[in-house]
């Protein structure tokens, strides 16, 4: 053997790096709300590390009234000094900006409303490697582009075409909800193909209220809920942010995009997708196709996912609770702690099992805080947990004293 040959060898594999740089939010409300703006200040916070070059956030109340307060600087400084938090609402888009394409000005910053041709604002994360390309594009179809932001040719490019597709219709269905509908949902498909690059995105159309967050090559989420009584719909580029609000998420996959309205929604795929199912033939999907989803209990918590003190970057942080994360892997593998071992024994010898594993079945598949809670009292309640609790007791009393505590 040549060992010459062997030590010049390279193997290089493709590792693939998800886009980071700045995190977009969008959440729609049921009705107005006067703590819109502290919820948006949470969000916007929660993604301070994707970016702190520019801070921004749209607001649109019942009545229409949109409101676009936008800066250079942190959300958490920005937060307060643009009177983000003081903010009331139905609707919200926010933005974190780690410039890529233009410089850090407040041009630069997102969201952008563009009006055009027809009124819509939203904004990205991620990069469009054809950003100089679409904007002499929007110029030449009149466009009033002003800054070098490739958020603001996305959303100029979406409103094009969103602007071609409503222009088939006659005048007098322009503002119809159906109508406006169908012609955003051929709107994104075609600025999909225009597009070049790795983004996430949300965009409103003010007028139907209706928001539209787009997975395209960058981290995207969707989830469910109900906060002070008040049903939402939140999209967000982070989990944590996500999880501070609603643990009922929607998978999104690269090339859907998502059409929602407080607890309303449809997932739409952009572009061809093949979705591959175990033991059967793989699901095609065509752009333009509606796609299935049922929201899921997540187990995670917002402090499973978040930076933590006293670390300043994920990679740190991930590379000091190596030795934790490996231990409840392990611990997992085996069959779980000596504790939760001995609960599931307790169950099983009691014959309480069952009725413990339909109640968790039972809560997670409800998607309404509300209902969970009901199901839970109910159960506290109920004959069959007091003998489930008297059985415990009566047989494992140090397992009922940490129960009890």
């Amino acid at each position: 053997m040549n060992l010459d040959k062997i030590r010049k060898f390279r193997l290089v594999l493709p590792v693939p790096i998800p886009a980071l740089g700045c995190g977009v939010l969008g959440l729609s409300l049921a009705r107005k709300s006067i703590n819109i703006g502290k919820y948006a200040s949470t969000l916007l916070k929660a993604l301070e590390y994707r970016g702190y070059d520019s801070t921004g956030a749209v607001f649109q109340d019942e009545r229409k009234k949109i409101t676009l307060l936008k800066d250079v600087g942190a959300p958490s400084t920005l937060v307060k000094t643009l009177g983000i938090e003081e903010q009331a609402g139905k609707i919200f888009c926010g933005q974190v900006r780690w410039a890529t394409f233009g410089t850090v000005s407040r041009k630069n910053a997102q969201p952008h409303e563009v009006k055009c041709k027809k009124h819509i604002y939203g904004a990205h994360n991620g990069n469009l490697t054809n950003t100089r390309e679409l904007r002499k594009f929007l110029l030449s179809e009149g466009h009033n582009v002003v800054s070098d932001n490739d958020g603001e040719m996305l959303v100029h490019t979406i409103e094009h075409y969103f602007d071609n597709e409503l222009e088939k219709f006659p005048d007098s269905k322009h503002l119809q909800t159906g109508t406006r509908q169908a012609a955003m949902r051929r709107a994104i498909i075609q600025a999909a193909d225009k597009i070049i690059g790795s983004y996430a995105a949300v965009i409103i159309d003010p007028v139907t209220e209706f928001c539209y967050a787009i997975k395209a090559g960058s981290s995207l989420y969707f989830g469910l809920g109900e906060i002070e009584n008040n049903k939402f719909g939140l999209a967000s580029s982070d989990l944590t942010a996500l999880l501070k609000f609603t643990k009922h998420l929607v998978n999104l996959r690269e090339g859907e995009f998502i059409e929602f309205k407080q607890d309303k929604y449809q997932i739409y795929a952009f572009r061809i997708l093949k979705v591959k199912v175990p033991n059967q033939q793989d699901v095609i999907f065509q752009p333009g196709d509606q796609i299935s989803k049922l929201p899921v209990y997540s187990r995670l918590r917002a402090e499973d996912t978040e930076l933590v003190p006293p670390f300043k970057y994920f990679m740190e942080q991930e590379i000091m609770a190596e030795i934790e994360t490996s231990g409840k892997l392990i611990k997992l593998f085996q069959g779980g702690s000596n504790t939760g071992k001995r609960m599931l024994n307790v169950m099983q010898q009691e014959n309480i099992l069952g009725s413990i594993s339909s109640l968790c079945e039972q809560i997670q598949e409800c998607s309404s805080p509300d209902m969970q809670k009901r199901y839970f009292s109910d159960f506290l309640n109920s004959q069959e947990a007091d003998q489930i609790f008297g059985k415990v007791k009566e047989n494992y009393e140090a397992i009922y004293n940490e129960l009890v505590k």
